[in-house]
């Protein structure tokens, strides 16, 4: 780690890219929690705010993003409403998570379509998993004029094409790699690297429901696991049990990682590291079974 800057917004979860008008700055995404009631669902209100953070990370604009789909989608009964978690692919793309758009409280990615300008959310289109432990944190790893290649899940390990229109997807990569009985591994945040292609994962272990370490993967441009790094922590001196780090962004500029990390759910931070440290730490041992 090179420097940390925290980020002055009362949120988490921010989620960032480069702008695509303005190269100094970046735009970002972060959640912010209302609570609505002590005694009755839903008891949490969530609220993703569009914002423009300047070269140093300080935040120039901030706006809420409102639903604005034609019709507006339905809403049932949960402990929580609204868009969670949402991970930004583009100036136009993002992912979320729903827990308010069915009624057995199951949790939903879906991909929603947002204009830059007024931050409206114009369309939300429902990513059916199928599965039976829905995952809640794909990462998009190649982005294309009509589909995006997501990373689904880990234990196998599952990558995914997923029409940007439509929402359908189907499974382009299917590997069984990593021992994970009692734990399970989440996403994270990916980035391409151009000079090698190949792609820079961040993904965290959590035991019983409590994190116990994050993990760098490398994969090629075919998406097979070629790399992975030892356990660490970003903030290693923190000894708490209940301490929780989440990564949800990775930017790559010239030789530099720029890793956006939100830490229990609270403070969030933009960690820089020197992209060569990184791919010093990683290589093929302990957890990669060819």
């Amino acid at each position: 780690m090179l420097t940390a800057n925290k980020i002055n917004v009362d949120g988490y979860n921010l989620s960032f890219i480069e702008h695509p008008n303005k190269r100094s700055k970046y735009l970002a995404t972060i959640r912010v929690k209302e609570k609505i009631s002590d005694d009755e669902y839903p008891t949490v209100r969530n609220k993703t705010f569009l914002l423009i953070l300047n070269d140093k990370f300080e935040v120039d604009s901030m706006k809420e993003m409102i639903e604005k789909t034609d019709p507006p989608r339905k809403r049932f009964t949960s402990y929580t409403t609204g868009l969670e978690d949402c991970r930004l692919i583009s100036d136009t793309l993002m992912t979320g998570v729903l827990l308010d758009n069915n009624e057995n409280w199951i949790p939903e990615m879906c991909l929603c379509h947002f204009d830059l300008h007024t931050g409206n959310i114009n369309k939300i289109i429902t990513l059916r998993d199928g599965d039976d432990t829905p995952q809640k944190n794909w990462l998009a790893l190649s982005n294309n004029t009509t589909s995006i290649h997501f990373l689904h899940s880990y234990s196998p390990l599952k990558v995914v094409s997923v029409e940007k229109e439509e929402g359908m997807k189907h499974t382009i990569h299917f590997q069984k790699i990593f021992n994970l009985e009692g734990c399970e591994m989440h996403g994270g945040a990916c980035v391409h690297i151009n000079q090698s292609n190949q792609f820079l994962v961040s993904v965290r272990v959590v035991q019983y429901h409590r994190y116990q370490f994050s993990l760098w993967l490398l994969f090629s441009d075919k998406y097979k696991v070629i790399g992975t790094s030892a356990p660490f922590k970003f903030f290693e001196k923190n000894d708490n049990d209940n301490h929780y780090e989440m990564c949800m962004s990775l930017v790559k500029k010239e030789n530099l990682i720029y890793a956006s990390i939100s830490v229990c759910d609270k403070d969030v931070y933009i960690v820089k590291y020197d992209l060569n440290e990184i791919l010093k730490e990683i290589s093929m041992k302990d957890t990669i079974d060819n």
